[in-house]
Parts: structure tokens; sequence; C-alpha cells
């Protein structure tokens, strides 16, 4: 009976030391998994932060805390409204964000490769493009322009979310 209720034990223990190696197995792939998505979100969003706050940063000192980078250059010392101020008074972004809905009405396909034989008729892609110029590249425009291009088709597509994800999911559906 012994030799029974000593085997029961050895078994009891190896079951025991099996679920702590499954449990620190499991603590170490959840920490691999999340110092992984830490550090995809950070290449994927610090991009994007410091676009945004280029737009909100004067011309001159857009690239002042990007080389070497600090976390200054995510956080404008003063910010401006300049460069979106400029697109809308000097470069007319307000009508060639007009146009390019009025033109993605009518096609999606062609709408980048169409030139404009005037101004007025310009397309956000160039309307944005004109930021960088045969001398210098007015970097604060160029973000806020790419960040106003960007959230037309985000604000548009929000409120159809729902039947786009439906009609996406009943297409496999028979």
């Amino acid at each position: 009976m012994t030799a029974m209720t000593d085997k029961q034990t050895q078994t009891a223990q190896e079951a025991r030391q099996l679920r702590q190696r499954r449990r620190l197995s499991d603590g170490a792939r959840t920490l691999f998994h999340y110092v992984l998505l830490t550090t995809i979100l950070l290449i994927v969003v610090v991009p994007l932060m410091w676009a945004v706050a280029a737009s909100f940063t004067p011309n001159e000192q857009v690239f002042r805390y990007v080389f070497p980078f600090s976390w200054r250059a995510l956080f404008p010392s003063d910010p401006t409204l300049d460069a979106y101020l400029n697109l809308f008074q000097l470069r007319d972004f307000g009508g060639a964000i007009a146009n390019t809905l009025a033109l993605s009405v009518g096609t999606v396909a062609v709408g980048p490769l169409v030139v404009a034989p005037a101004p007025e008729l310009r397309v956000v892609q160039v309307a944005v493009s004109l930021a960088v110029e045969s001398r210098q590249t007015i970097w604060n425009e160029l973000m806020a322009g790419a960040i106003l291009a960007a959230s037309v088709p985000v604000l548009l597509v929000f409120p159809f979310q729902r039947y786009y994800v439906r009609s996406i999911a009943s297409t496999g559906i028979k």
C-alpha cells in the first residue's frame, strides 16, 4: 500500500511541476507577445504622431528634435495653425478636396491619374505635392495636407463601416 501511495505522490508532484512549467511557458509567451505588439505599435504610431505634430510646427522647426530623436518632436513647443491656414488660403486645398470628392463619385480608379488643366481643378494628391517646390519642401504644409487627405476617406468610410463589413462577410456565404 505504501508503494501505491509513494507512486501517487510522485505522480502528483510531476503533474504539479508540469503545470508550473506550463504556467512559466505561458507567461513567457504572453510577455513575448506584449513586447512584440508594443514594438509594432511604436513603429506604426510614432511616425503618425510625428506627422500630426509636424503639421502644427513652424516649418523651420519641423526637424529640430528629429535628429537625434527626442520626445519633443511629438509635441510642438509653439504649435501653430499656419500650415493648415496656408493650405486653404494660399493653395486652395478646399477646392482640391471638393474636386477629389466629385471625381471619386464618377470614377475611383482613374482619379490620381487625371492631370487638371487648370489650378482650380486640382485633386488632393496634386495639391499635396505642391508643398514640394523646386528649391525647398514646406514640410509642415506637406504633413498637414497628408493628414487632411487621409482624414477625408476615413470620415467617409466610418459611418458606412458596418455595411462594408457586412458585405465582405456575406460574400462567401451561399
